[in-house]
């Protein structure tokens, strides 16, 4: 996949930089190719390849080994970090996800903690 995903990525003008340990990747964007195209065609390339499946796998078994309910632990994170009351629970995360309306304790960090959560609610990210 890795050779079908860079071959894709050269053909775009777009220079591969390989995988890294987390299985995300450096890439080269030509001066003038813009933003939104080069996006496009980034996006082209994962779904043509099967990238973007086995990077959502990877990063789903290496993240949540045990395959926890989701809600389970960014509910645990949140109320770790000390960004929902203690009592909040998994049905209201369920009801407060999709706007992305939890009742937030505001800090300066909790922006960067919510997202913390969201993304790797057990800290678990592979790679540097």
């Amino acid at each position: 996949m890795e050779q079908r995903y860079g071959e894709c990525l050269e053909a775009a003008g777009i220079e591969f930089g390989g995988f890294n340990d987390d299985f995300s990747h450096g890439f080269s964007v030509p001066e003038h190719l813009k933003y939104e195209d080069a996006d496009a065609l980034l996006n082209e390339c994962s779904e043509q390849t099967g990238e973007r499946q086995i990077s959502f796998l990877y990063s789903s078994i290496a993240q949540n080994p045990q395959n926890v309910n989701p809600g389970e632990l960014q509910v645990a994170c949140l109320i770790e970090k000390g960004l929902v009351p203690a009592d909040y629970t998994v049905e209201q995360w369920e009801q407060d996800v999709p706007n992305r309306s939890y009742p937030i304790i505001e800090s300066p960090t909790s922006e960067k903690d919510v997202a913390a959560c969201e993304s790797d609610p057990l800290g678990a990210s592979v790679g540097p």
